[in-house]
């Protein structure tokens, strides 16, 4: 080989070598990291303003209306001591108006105990009221030896009507539906039903429900004179009570201390409106 071609070989390694050189450090130069910052983008902006969430009210309590005649289920001035311990905590439930007009009827139930001896207190129990109404106060008393109901009109300050339930068949937020018993004729006696309605002047008498003895509401005697009354069924208005017979008592159990009678029929009890 002449010293031409020996030299062209030279020149070609040279510029191979030298490529791969330059190759090198562009590929380094490359894959070194280049470190950036990155700034957060806040977030997007809603055109539409957003409303507060509302500051919570407290209810406000609602008296009840003249016109709305309720039960007073806690006097603070009445109740006994059992009763607190059933009710716990009992707290009143009764609105300045329900103690105006409990004064009033109390200043006119005294009068009407004055001027007849058979209203009295007795077990040393304070007269309550039972049922509020605008009118019609429902107050009750002890009449030796039963508690009755007084109605009292404190708007014409008179007594209208006196009850005394011997069995509740109903008591509801509007009307009371219970025995009465009739007047005994010598060895025939029985029950019949009322009514009173809150709100209303006096109580009434359900035509067509007296039984007579030995037929009777109750299908139990128990100690101390209790008894029972048993709803067999009820619509809107009317109740049906069982009809018993006290001449046919069922077998006692071991312990019982209460007789049950034999069921012999049943009364359709209409309600008032």
């Amino acid at each position: 080989m002449n010293q031409k071609g020996f030299a062209n070989i030279i020149l070609i390694v040279l510029v191979v070598v030298l490529a791969g050189v330059a190759g090198y450090f562009a590929l380094t130069k490359n894959s070194t990291p280049t470190e950036q910052t990155i700034t957060p983008q806040p977030p997007a902006q809603n055109s539409t303003p957003q409303a507060s969430a509302p500051t919570p009210v407290a209810p406000t309590a609602t008296a009840p209306t003249a016109d709305s005649p309720r039960i007073i289920t806690c006097n603070p001035r009445g109740y006994d001591s059992e009763y607190f311990k059933r009710e716990k905590p009992c707290f009143s439930d009764m609105t300045a108006i329900d103690i105006e007009r409990e004064n009033k009827a109390l200043a006119i139930i005294k009068k009407a105990i004055a001027a007849k001896s058979s209203l009295q207190y007795t077990y040393g129990s304070l007269p309550q009221l039972f049922v509020s109404d605008k009118r019609y106060q429902v107050i009750q008393v002890n009449i030796a030896p039963l508690t009755g109901n007084v109605v009292i009109d404190i708007v014409g300050e008179k007594v209208t009507d006196y009850f005394v339930p011997f069995g509740f068949v109903e008591n509801s937020v509007k009307r009371f539906v219970f025995l009465d018993r009739l007047p005994s004729q010598g060895s025939t006696n029985g029950n019949f039903i009322r009514q009173y309605t809150f709100g209303k002047e006096k109580s009434t008498t359900l035509s067509a429900t007296e039984v007579y003895y030995p037929q009777t509401y109750y299908y139990y005697d128990g100690p101390m004179g209790s008894t029972g009354v048993k709803v067999l069924s009820s619509t809107t208005n009317s109740v049906t009570l069982g009809i018993y017979d006290r001449n046919k008592p069922l077998p006692q159990k071991p312990g019982d201390d209460f007789v049950q009678f034999e069921q012999v029929g049943t009364k359709v009890i209409n309600l008032a409106d």
